[in-house]
């Protein structure tokens, strides 16, 4: 069976798109983030709070302001809560493909 080249041409066209939809399908969102280096600056940020909070732990000299009014407990608090954010914000930065 002989194929023309307006055929082939079509024949080719045809795959083509085919291919192109399965691999749209297919495709992660995560995947098209446009800024993966300040996605992965959010999390080397989330990885340094940790050391930061265990060498804050160590401080023998807090003035004592700083444990009477509360402060001392607020900055450790932070250090807790952050990496956790800065973790969640950098997933939610993947999921929107920023």
């Amino acid at each position: 069976m002989k194929i023309t080249k307006r055929q082939l041409r079509s024949i080719i066209k045809e795959e083509k798109a085919k291919i192109v939809n399965e691999i749209q399908a297919d495709r992660d969102v995560r995947q098209l983030t446009l800024n993966q280096d300040e996605v992965d600056q959010v999390l080397a940020m989330a990885a340094a709070i940790e050391p930061m909070f265990y060498a804050w732990q160590k401080l023998r000299s807090v003035p004592q302001s700083y444990l009477d009014d509360g402060t001392y407990e607020k900055i450790e608090e932070l250090f807790l809560d952050l990496p956790e954010d800065l973790r969640a914000m950098a997933n939610d930065m993947k999921k929107v493909g920023i």
